[in-house]
Order: C-alpha cells, then structure tokens, then sequence
C-alpha cells in the first residue's frame, strides 16, 4: 500500500503440455481525481530457450458527471486449447451515459489478436466487436437490457466472418455475505 494506491510485483510458473513458462511482473495502481489508472508490465520467458515475450496490462478509468469511461489493453502469453504455446493482445473501451435516475445507454467495442508463438510463423486470429445496449430499473434489484452487438473474426488468414446480435434480457445482480 502506498498513500494513493498500491505497488505490487509477482513471480509465476506455468507448466502446460506445450511450454513451462516463467513470467515476473510489476504492478502498480492509483487513485486519480476522478478515476483510477492501474498497469502491470513483465517479461515472460519459455523454457529450453523458448521465446521471451514482453507482457502487461493497461486499465484506465473516468467518472464522468453522468457515467463512466473506461480503457483496457492488455498482452500475456496463454496456453490455448490445442496445447499451443500462444500470444494474446486485447483492447476493449466501455462508455456509460445515465440518460436519468432509471437509464442509461452503454457503448463498447473490443479487438483481440492471438497468434502462435515459438513454432515458426502462423497466421493470427483476429477478433472485433463493437456494441450498443440500453438499461432500465425496473425495480431496485432488477433491471431491463436491450442490445445490439457486430462481430468480426478471421481465423487463420481464412475469410472473414461477420455476425450481428440483438438481445434483451431482465437481469439482477446480488451478493452473498458470508
């Protein structure tokens, strides 16, 4: 802990059928006027010589008078369901906007890259997304969600692939104390 926020670092090993890794980071997170702005930057190393790849994280935060604003970036090395050893690069921004008391109208978009690491060239999958969703209280505890989302992927240096989503739900957060 420190007087605006918190410093942290760790060291981690993963073993998978397809690479052991090793991967140190450093984190740091702070409190701003308004908002909060948090990051992790590391280095990880597969073993036998593998490849060394840099990896971290970057989250920022905004109050805004009627919402929020929010931004995430972020690359880490991940074992994939084909036990490959693979690199995974996201962005995803969020916008909140209170329309009133009971609304509010969201706006998010996202892209993600993948693509196999130590085994010689490999084309990357790509992934993007941007959406639109209204809110409403129905009551304190339950609320109403309309949307829409656009979707895009190419896999493998295939053809692209595109998707359209519109969806509603009735939805209701709680938490159990122990």
């Amino acid at each position: 802990e420190v007087t605006n926020g918190t410093i942290g670092g760790a060291l981690t090993r993963t073993l998978s059928e397809a690479v052991g890794r090793t991967q140190l980071t450093f984190d740091r997170a702070m409190e701003l006027p308004a908002g909060e702005l948090a990051y992790t930057l590391g280095v990880s190393v597969a073993d036998n010589g593998g490849e060394t790849r840099f990896v971290g994280d970057l989250t920022y935060s905004q109050e805004l008078p009627r919402g929020g604003f929010s931004v995430t970036a972020s690359q880490d090395t991940v074992t994939s369901d084909d036990d490959e050893d693979t690199l995974v690069t996201r962005l995803a921004v969020l916008y909140d906007h209170d329309i009133n008391s009971v609304s509010s109208i969201g706006v998010n978009f996202g892209l993600g890259r993948s693509e196999e690491i130590g085994g010689g060239p490999a084309d990357a999958d790509i992934r993007a997304n941007a959406g639109i969703s209204y809110r409403r209280d129905l009551t304190r505890d339950w609320e109403w969600v309309l949307g829409y989302e656009r979707q895009y992927s190419v896999e493998n240096g295939g053809d692209a692939a595109t998707g359209d989503k519109v969806y509603t739900l009735i939805d209701r957060s709680f938490s159990i104390r122990p």
